[in-house]
């Protein structure tokens, strides 16, 4: 049922998606509402698919799903009734190709800055609920973010990690190193796989022996 995906976009709020008993004080920070029963009402509702914004809807969540969307719903018993006028929810956002770090100028070329503190509460202030990062700079540091959400410690959207960018020289990022053989591509798949990565980044410069090798060594284990 595509109404079980919705993400509401009012203050901050968070009803506790992961399940999780307890959060560290920072998470706590960010959650208005922990997981419960809750009749939202006079909610502006954009779905997404090219229709006109529906007025004055009413949303039940139970827990972590959304039971039903509709004008006026019945209110459960114990549900605890918010007035969101003035406010409006649209469909989480699932993304496919995203990073942890911002692009820098630097002396002939560019480089990266890792933005491990700011961007997961960016991309779940966006309205991302889950990620797929497409291309790592500091996979450890991506590994460790992933782990942190799911645990309650910090805020952020379900992530998918992806490896380091597996290319040849060439790039010019200082923050990569090039791969010199397709043996050491095989190895680089094997390495971040053991890590945490689940897909794998090829960029510019490998060579197609490099490349049939990565699928290979990726499928393997079955990851992408």
């Amino acid at each position: 049922m595509k109404n079980f995906y919705f993400l509401m976009i009012f203050s901050i709020i968070s009803f506790s998606a992961s399940g999780q008993a307890s959060f560290s004080k920072e998470t706590q920070s960010y959650i208005l509402h922990q997981k419960g029963i809750y009749i939202l009402q006079n909610l502006t509702i954009i779905d997404g698919l090219g229709e006109q914004p529906k007025t004055n809807q009413d949303i039940l969540i139970n827990g972590e799903l959304i039971e039903a969307v509709g004008v006026d719903l019945p209110i459960p018993e114990n549900a605890a009734v918010i007035n969101m006028q003035g406010k409006s929810a649209i469909p989480g956002m699932v993304m496919l190709h995203e990073h942890l770090f911002y692009p820098k100028a630097t002396p002939g070329g560019f480089g990266v800055n890792q933005m491990s503190y700011s961007f997961p509460k960016l991309y779940l202030a966006g309205g991302v609920t889950t990620m797929r990062t497409a291309g790592s700079i500091m996979p450890q540091a991506d590994i460790n973010l992933k782990k942190f959400i799911k645990n309650g410690k910090i805020p952020g959207p379900k992530m998918d990690v992806t490896s380091p960018f597996l290319d040849r020289e060439g790039t010019g990022l200082i923050e990569l190193t090039p791969l010199k053989s397709t043996e050491e591509a095989v190895e680089a798949v094997n390495f971040y796989a053991d890590m945490g990565a689940t897909s794998f980044k090829v960029y510019n410069f490998i060579t197609k022996a490099d490349l049939k090798a990565i699928v290979d060594a990726a499928h393997k284990r079955g990851l992408k």
